[in-house]
C-alpha cells in the first residue's frame, strides 16, 4: 500500500490513518502532504490542495511541524517514524522519535509518567533496522495541551524473565530521534521455570526500615527491606525478585474468535468476561480486546473489572461496583476491521487481585445505537474455563461463549506494580518531622512524586529514602508529605542521587547474591559468598551461615535429638554450670567457659539437675558464658553448680520431614544425632554421628521397623 491509501485528511484538517498496518516516516509523511498541496484541486478523501494553507513544514527530515488547522492523533502517530510532528498553537502536541538500540525481539517497555506508557504498540520490534542494530523506532507523544508530559522524561526497560535487564533514560526529549540503548540477552542465572518460581510464595519480604546484623558483629546495619528465602536457594530469591519486577505479562486469557459481540448498539451496553487470578496477588495492569465499529458510533468506551457472582465457568456474571476502570478509548478510532486494541489502568487506580480469585473484565460502551456501535470478537463455542455475560440493565450469563481476551498484571513491589519498581534512586537529608509516616507510602513535593521505600524513623526522621515516579528529585527547603500518612519533613541540604541495579536484587552468581543498594536479606539465608550493600553503601559479606539437616522423619511421631559428640557418643558434658539454680525464676544460665561462637543464637540446652534428669530449657540468647532464659522455676530440682549442660542443637518432636539448624561455621563439629519412634510406626532408635562443616551436614534417619 502507498501512504495516500493509509491516510485520509478532513476539511478540518484532520489527519487519519485509515490503513491496516503500513508505517511511514515523517519525511514521507511531509512529502505527501506536499505532493497534496500542489494539486489544483482536491479529491476522495484528501481535502487539501494549492488553495489550502501550508499544511506542513520541514526543519529537518526528522522534525516535521504541522501547522493548524492540520493534526494527527495518538492512532496516526502509531504509524509514523523516524522523528518528531509538532503541531497545534504553542506548540500545543509534540511527538517525539524514539530510536531502540538493543538486540531483534527485544520487547521494549517504556515508563512515562510515573506509569508504563500505553497502548504497548511497539512490543517486541516496530520499523526495526537490525542491520544498524535498531530493534525499534516509532513517536511517542511528549507534550498535549500545551504541556510536556512529566518534563518528557522517559525511561526504556527491558524485563522479560529470563533475560537480562536493562534500563536506559531520557531525561527530556528533544525534536528528532531519541537514543535508548538496551541489553536483551538470556540470563544463565535465569532458567527456572515461570511456573515453578511464580509459585514459590514462601519467599517473602518485610518492607521499609530494617535492621539486619548482616556481617554477624552483633550490630545491625540499616536497610530498606528484608527478603527471607525460606526453604528456596538464593539464585532462587534471584529469581523470584526478577518475577516479581517483570513487565506484566497475560495472568489470563483466551483467543477464540469468528462471533461477533455487540456492545453500544441501544440494547447491550456491556459484554464481560470471567477469568482467573493465579496463585500471586496482583495489580491488573492492562487488558487486550479486539475490537471494530459498526457504521460511525461516537464517545468513549472503557474496561472495568469486577468481582463475579455465581459459578465460573457457567453463570457467572460481575457484581457490585467496578473494582479499576480503564483509561478511555476513543471510538472514532476504531475501524471496520478487527484490531487487537490495548487499554491500561491508570497506576492510582489499578486493583490488586487476590490470589486464587476469578473476575470479570468488562467491555463497556453506551454512546451507540442500532446502527452506530462497537463489536468485540469472541467465540460462540468457546473453550476458556470461564464464560461471558451481557449487560441490557442486568447481567445475563452465556454458559458457551467466549470473548477473545488478554488480561496482564504485576505483583505489588513497596505498593507498585512490580513493573515500575526500580529500587532507591534518592537517599534525602531530612529535619523538622510532623506527624507518623507509614513503613512505605507515596510521597510529594513542589515539583514531584516518588515512593518512600525506608525512613529511619517514623516520627523522628532525619533520613529518607524514595524511588523517584515523577518529576524532578527535591531539593534543600522543600517539605515531603506522605499521600496516605499526610506526615511531613523538610529536606535538609543533602539529596543523594543512588545509582540502580538491573534487575532491582542486584546479581547473582548462581550460589550468590551481590545485592543492589541498601537491599536486605535475612542474615541466617546469606553464606559467606554473598555481599550485601546497606543504606550508608557499605559493603556487608556475611559470616558462613551453615546448616546441618536430618531427614526422612515422620511429622508428629519421631522424636529429633542432636547434640555435641564425643567418642561415638552424646557429650552431655559439652559445658560445665558455674552457678547453682534452685530459684522460682531463674533468668541465666552461667557456665565456666565461654559458649563456643558457632552456637545458635537462640536455641535449646538441656541442664543436668541433681535428680539426674537432663532438662531442656530455651535460650532467648547467649553472650559470653551465659544463656538467657525465661523465667524458670528450678525449686523442685535443683541444679548445683559443677552438673552438665550440653547445647541441644535440634531437640524437638518432628514438625516436617526434615529438621534443621543453622549456626555460623567456625570450626569443624562432631555431632549426635537420635531418633525415636515408638508410637504409630515405632522403629529401633536411629543413631549416628554427622559433621557439620564449611559447606553444612546432613544425616538421614534409617527406619528399621520395631513393630
Amino acid at each position: 500500500m502507498a501512504i495516500q491509501d493509509d491516510f485520509s485528511i478532513a476539511a478540518t484538517g484532520d489527519i487519519r490513518y485509515t490503513g491496516t498496518g503500513s508505517n511511514y516516516t515523517v519525511i514521507q509523511f511531509h512529502r505527501w502532504l506536499g505532493d497534496l498541496m500542489d494539486d489544483g484541486y482536491a479529491s476522495g478523501n484528501d481535502i487539501l490542495d494549492i488553495t489550502d494553507a501550508t499544511a506542513s513544514e520541514r526543519s529537518t527530515d526528522n522534525i516535521i511541524k504541522l501547522n493548524s488547522p492540520y493534526n494527527i492523533d495518538d492512532i496516526a502517530a502509531q504509524h509514523l517514524y523516524d522523528g518528531s510532528i509538532i503541531q497545534g498553537v504553542a506548540e500545543a502536541v509534540i511527538y517525539d522519535g524514539i530510536l531502540v538500540y538493543a538486540p531483534a525481539d527485544t520487547y521494549l517497555q517504556i515508563i512515562q509518567n510515573g506509569a508504563s506508557a500505553a497502548p504497548n504498540f511497539w512490543t517486541t520490534s516496530l520499523n526495526a533496522d537490525v542491520n544498524n542494530g535498531i530493534s525499534h523506532r516509532f513517536m511517542l507523544k511528549v507534550r498535549t495541551g500545551g504541556v510536556d508530559i512529566d518534563g518528557r522524561r522517559l525511561i526504556g526497560q527491558t524485563r522479560v524473565f529470563g533475560s537480562t535487564y536493562s534500563e536506559f533514560k531520557i531525561n527530556g526529549t528533544s525534536r528528532g530521534n531519541n537514543v535508548l540503548a538496551l541489553t536483551y540477552a538470556t540470563d544463565l542465572n535465569n532458567q527456572t521455570a515461570v511456573a515453578t518460581i511464580k509459585g514459590y510464595t514462601n519467599i517473602t519480604n518485610t518492607e521499609g526500615y530494617r535492621a539486619i546484623d548482616v556481617n554477624g558483629d552483633t550490630t545491625s546495619e540499616y536497610y530498606y527491606s528484608e527478603w527471607n528465602r525460606a526453604n528456596r536457594t538464593i539464585n532462587h530469591l534471584f529469581e523470584r525478585t526478577k518475577w516479581l519486577s517483570r513487565t506484566s505479562t497475560s495472568e489470563d486469557g483466551y483467543t477464540g474468535t469468528g462471533t461477533n459481540y455487540p456492545v453500544g448498539n441501544g440494547t447491550v451496553t456491556r459484554v464481560a468476561q470471567a477469568f482467573a487470578n493465579g496463585v500471586v496477588a496482583q495489580n491488573l495492569t492492562r487488558a487486550r480486546f479486539r475490537l471494530k465499529k459498526v457504521g460511525s458510533p461516537t464517545g468513549n468506551l472503557t474496561v472495568n473489572l469486577y468481582s463475579i457472582t455465581g459459578s465460573f465457568g457457567t453463570t457467572a456474571v460481575p457484581t457490585g461496583a467496578a473494582l479499576a476502570t480503564s483509561s478511555t478509548l476513543d471510538v472514532t478510532t476504531l475501524t471496520t476491521s478487527y484490531l487487537e486494541k490495548e487499554l491500561g489502568f491508570p497506576v492510582a487506580t489499578q486493583y490488586n487481585m487476590v490470589d486464587g480469585y476469578n473476575y470479570a473484565i468488562s467491555v463497556e460502551y453506551s454512546g451507540g445505537d442500532g446502527s452506530n456501535y462497537v463489536h468485540v470478537e469472541g467465540n460462540a463455542t468457546g473453550s476458556h474455563a470461564g464464560n461471558l455475560a451481557n449487560y441490557t440493565g442486568s447481567w445475563a450469563a452465556v454458559a458457551a461463549e467466549d470473548l477473545w481476551f488478554d488480561c496482564f498484571a504485576s505483583p505489588l513491589l513497596y505498593e507498585l506494580p512490580g513493573e515500575l519498581f526500580r529500587g532507591i534512586t534518592h537517599e534525602i537529608d531530612v529535619n523538622t518531622p510532623s506527624g507518623t509516616f507509614q513503613p512505605v507510602e507515596p510521597v510529594t513535593w513542589t515539583g514531584g512524586a516518588g515512593q518512600m521505600l525506608a525512613i529511619n524513623s517514623p516520627t523522628a526522621a532525619t533520613k529518607m529514602w524514595i524511588q523517584l515516579l515523577t518529576g524532578s528529585a527535591p531539593t534543600n527547603g522543600l517539605t515531603i508529605t506522605g499521600s496516605q500518612s499526610t506526615a511531613s519533613v523538610v529536606v535538609n541540604v543533602t539529596v543523594t542521587e543512588r545509582s540502580l541495579s538491573q534487575p532491582f536484587i542486584g546479581a547473582s552468581t548462581g550460589t550468590a547474591i551481590i545485592g543492589s543498594y541498601g537491599l536486605g536479606v535475612e542474615s541466617a539465608d546469606l553464606t559467606s559468598s554473598d555481599k550485601l550493600f546497606d543504606l550508608t553503601n557499605t559493603q556487608r559479606v556475611p559470616p558462613n551461615n551453615v546448616t546441618f539437616t536430618v531427614s526422612g522423619l515422620i511429622i508428629g511421631e519421631d522424636r529429633v535429638l542432636v547434640g555435641p559428640e564425643n567418642g561415638g557418643v552424646l557429650n552431655v558434658g559439652q559445658l560445665v554450670l558455674n552457678t547453682t539454680l534452685s530459684a522460682s525464676g531463674e533468668t541465666a544460665v552461667v557456665v565456666t567457659a565461654s559458649i563456643p561462637s558457632d552456637t545458635p543464637t537462640t536455641g535449646s540446652i538441656r541442664i543436668e539437675l541433681n535428680s539426674g534428669i537432663y532438662r531442656r530449657v530455651d535460650y532467648t540468647g547467649r553472650a559470653g558464658s551465659t544463656f538467657t532464659i525465661a523465667p524458670t522455676d528450678f525449686t523442685s530440682d535443683n541444679a548445683s553448680a559443677t552438673n552438665d549442660v550440653y547445647i541441644s542443637y535440634i531437640d524437638k518432636l518432628a514438625t516436617a520431614t526434615e529438621e534443621s539448624f543453622t549456626v555460623v561455621y567456625n570450626t569443624t563439629r562432631s555431632l549426635f544425632v537420635r531418633v525415636r519412634d515408638g508410637g504409630g510406626t515405632p522403629i529401633k532408635t536411629f543413631e549416628t554421628t554427622a559433621s557439620l562443616g564449611s559447606g553444612g551436614g546432613s544425616a538421614t534417619a534409617i527406619r528399621t521397623t520395631d513393630a
